[in-house]
């Protein structure tokens, strides 16, 4: 909003900070702020609202269908199997003949 005195552009407060002029209504002459959008008194719209901001647009999604490759699988090493260990069972004994002496 300018200021009616010097026209200096005024965006916030209720006087110029250039010359200290009473920043007021241009229709009515009320003392207003520069953050006000209209004229509590008589109505006159002071200055445009600030623009919307635009909302932030998605990337498209991709058309067709989508083909998943396989994530590549690591071959697994298996670890050794130990032999398992195989006690050796003594044989019976053959009977011993003794020979007369």
């Amino acid at each position: 909003m300018k200021c009616n005195n010097c026209g200096n552009e005024v965006t916030a407060g209720k006087f110029c900070n250039v010359c200290g002029a009473p920043v007021v209504c241009p229709s009515c002459g009320a003392q207003i702020s520069a953050e006000m959008r209209f004229c509590n008194k008589c109505g006159f719209k002071l200055a445009a609202a600030p623009a919307p901001v635009a909302p932030v647009e998605e990337a498209p999604a991709p058309a067709g269908p989508v083909e998943e490759t396989p994530a590549p699988v690591a071959p697994v090493e298996e670890a050794p199997v130990p032999a398992e260990s195989v006690e050796e069972t003594p044989a019976p004994a053959e009977p011993v003949e003794e020979t007369p002496v």
